[in-house]
């Protein structure tokens, strides 16, 4: 058998397929078959395999560009030579002016739009739309060909343009070539589009961190894993002195302040281990390249095994916070100075006002006795005692704003207090002034010296009735506070905890902030001249602080005054201990006969007097300078029962010769003499059976009373004091 295909020619040809086989000697036969239907459906798939082999080869020269222009001008080249094509070009509609612009051609050199010039109008519209056209269609072409606008890719105003030669209309696999290619053209483009914009951007980024590289006033580093820096900025010289290649030849620790090596060190390794989250802070001092050092502040950072540094200089701001340092020290200084100065005149003035009411009635007193005017000496002598109180209680008034003034401190009913001073207060209020109470019931009790309590509580009702020009009201209260810490409203400076507040509140002409400012300055007063010591407050604030607890002045001029006393909570009963008597009635002379007193006292006028005045009870009175002569007094003495000793002594202070005493006299009896002790309950020598204290100044009365009164409790509990040892 045989086969074979042959093709007729014409129109359309035709394709057969011959098969024979020999049925005898003379005999063969022959089928014809028309395969022309399978020719032409191969030789389209042949087609479509060849555009698709086109398609992907173009695909893969296109990702190897990435300038738009080689994309569109590879792209006409590649399709004009796959398809055989006359021209192809891309027309570009321009947006001001609406003419068409030609961005790539194929083959280079010839005009794409002349043998398309009848026709522009028409390609113009047709650029515009989203539908691939055969170029006959378009008005005065008269061209075969097909244009294919890339609006429909995100490419708007713009043509992908195919003309055949001769004529020759394009087929229909043909026609999907052009617009595949015009697909992938938009895309390379696209992609081209997106890779300049990458690498805008990091030209950009690169640029930008050059400039601040360069610019930045700070030193900005790299460091590797092992605490080396790889790069710094060129700050490093300005800052510094060194460039950045000696920088780094140098090395990070060599340039380190030997004191600060470890914690920076320390730091350091922790940033680079990635302990923690976020930045990193240290401070350093960095060698400068003339001598000295710099501080610098380093703000640090890990990022894949290496430190990203930013180092300050705060040399600066190191020197001006040290000259502001010192000025504000020396602020400090001129305002103690100021206060001291104020503090000085004021006493002055009131302390020759008192001597000035003594010497003169000294005066006085000797005139009238040289006239033999007995009476009018008793009336100077009454004078000169008032003169005395006065100074001795300017002393107490400093002594409590010093907060050295003793102090006997008793739990006590802040209430009760106020109440009790009701009938007093009212003396002063007088009728034109309204004085209401606003007590809070089951008020907290509070542990201070009564006393004092009340005349800081008269001193503010005094000066709220002085802020009240013609009528007014004044209000009293107490309430229960708890303070979470420092920094609160009711007390910025009290630690947390419980307790109670005294407010005396008026309606007044109030204080200016420059006058508020001052309240607490000794011898400040905004009253007349005469009419106030300047005291009151300061006093105040003084007993508050000894009491732990604070005084609050709140006051805008026109709208009153609060002052708020406030103290802490107290833990116990509530009823107030009844106080001791300074002297105890119907004690008589016999209890104190016999008696062995010894008076210590480094002042030469006090010892005299003293030692005169027990010597008056019929006791024997044994005297010493200082504190090792009475010891000397203490171990030579065959009997004692009564040691009087100033609390201040050179040499040994009088507690310790209290305590050294005691040892040789177990039941001896101690008077101590102060006028300066902080809190004498506060010291366990003062506490001790047998121990009290009388406050300087004291009268002679009142030192004799004392004395009978221990003496007598003494005969009562004890025999007379034989000492254990006599050494």
């Amino acid at each position: 058998p045989a086969q074979a295909e042959y093709s007729i020619p014409g129109p359309p040809p035709a394709w057969y397929e011959a098969r024979s086989r020999q049925e005898g000697p003379d005999r063969i036969i022959v089928l014809l078959l028309d395969v022309s239907a399978r020719k032409i459906v191969e030789a389209e798939l042949l087609e479509d395999q060849r555009h698709k082999a086109f398609q992907l080869s173009l695909g893969d020269q296109l990702r190897m560009l990435n300038e738009p222009q080689k994309v569109e001008d590879a792209t006409c080249e590649a399709l004009g030579q796959h398809l055989a094509l006359d021209s192809v070009c891309v027309l570009r509609l321009a947006k001001d002016d609406g003419t068409l612009e030609t961005t790539a051609h194929w083959p280079h050199g010839d005009d794409a739009q002349a043998p398309l010039a009848d026709a522009l109008a028409a390609i113009r519209e047709a650029v515009k739309g989203d539908v691939a056209l055969p170029l006959r269609q378009l008005e005065g072409s008269g061209q075969d060909g097909l244009i294919v606008p890339l609006g429909h890719w995100g490419r708007f105003h713009t043509a992908l343009v195919a003309r055949t030669a001769d004529a020759r209309p394009l087929s229909r696999l043909e026609c999907e070539t052009v617009e595949n290619t015009a697909e992938r053209l938009c895309n390379a483009l696209e992609r081209c589009q997106h890779a300049l914009q990458l690498q805008e951007r990091v030209e950009q980024a690169i640029a930008e961190r050059d400039r601040v590289w360069r610019l930045s006033p700070d030193i900005l580093g790299l460091m590797d894993a092992g605490a080396q820096f790889l790069s710094v900025s060129p700050a490093t010289r300005a800052i510094l002195g060194w460039t950045p290649e000696r920088f780094i030849a140098m090395g990070f620790s060599a340039l380190v302040h030997p004191e600060d090596q470890p914690a920076t060190r320390a730091i350091v390794n922790q940033a680079l281990s990635g302990e923690g989250t976020g930045l990193f802070h240290m401070e350093n001092r960095m060698r400068r390249h003339g001598g000295g050092y710099c501080w610098i502040h380093w703000t640090m950072s890990s990022a894949m095994g290496h430190l990203y540094l930013v180092g300050r200089d705060e040399t600066l701001i190191k020197e001006q916070a040290r000259v502001l340092t010192e000025a504000e020290a020396a602020l400090r200084q001129s305002q103690k100075l100021e206060a001291v100065g104020r503090l000085t005149s004021g006493i002055a003035h009131d302390f020759n006002n008192m001597l000035q009411g003594i010497t003169g009635s000294l005066y006085m007193m000797e005139r009238k006795l040289a006239g033999q005017d007995f009476e009018g000496v008793r009336r100077y002598i009454t004078l000169a005692g008032k003169a005395c109180g006065r100074a001795g209680q300017l002393t107490r008034r400093l002594l409590t704003f010093s907060r050295r003034q003793p102090v006997d401190p008793q739990p006590c009913d802040p209430g009760d207090v106020l109440l009790s001073m009701k009938d007093l207060f009212r003396r002063y209020t007088g009728e034109r002034i309204a004085l209401r109470f606003d007590l809070s019931p089951n008020i907290w009790p509070v542990r201070c010296d009564v006393n004092q309590l009340e005349s800081v509580l008269l001193n503010l009702v005094i000066n709220a009735c002085d802020a009240i020009e013609a009528s007014g009201t004044i209000v009293l209260s107490t309430r229960n506070v708890r303070i979470q810490g420092p920094g609160s409203d009711t007390a910025p400076e009290l630690p947390a905890g419980n307790y109670v507040e005294i407010a005396v509140s008026d309606n007044g002409s109030g204080m200016a902030p420059d006058v508020l400012a001052q309240v607490f300055e000794p011898f400040f007063t905004t009253k007349p001249t005469g009419a106030g010591s300047g005291l009151g407050l300061p006093m105040g604030y003084g007993f508050a602080q000894q009491a732990r607890g604070t005084l609050v002045v709140r006051s805008a001029a026109g709208e009153g005054t609060t002052v708020r006393l406030v103290l802490p909570r107290h833990v116990g009963h509530r009823s107030m201990e009844t106080l001791r008597l300074a002297a105890d009635v119907g004690l008589q002379d016999d209890d104190v006969h016999d008696a062995v007193v010894l008076v210590v006292e480094d002042d030469q006028t006090v010892r005299e007097m003293a030692a005169e005045t027990i010597a008056g009870l019929g006791v024997t009175v044994l005297t010493a300078v200082d504190g090792p002569g009475g010891i000397q007094q203490v171990a030579d003495a065959s009997r004692l029962d009564l040691l009087i000793t100033d609390i201040g002594l050179p040499g040994l202070d009088g507690p310790e010769l209290a305590a050294r005493a005691c040892k040789l006299y177990p039941d001896l009896s101690v008077l101590f003499m102060t006028g300066y002790l902080q809190d004498p309950s506060g010291n366990p020598v003062l506490r001790g059976p047998g121990m009290d204290y009388i406050i300087k100044p004291f009268t002679l009365e009142a030192l004799a009373t004392r004395v009978r009164h221990m003496l007598a409790e003494h005969n009562r509990l004890h025999s007379p004091h034989i000492p254990t040892s006599a050494s």
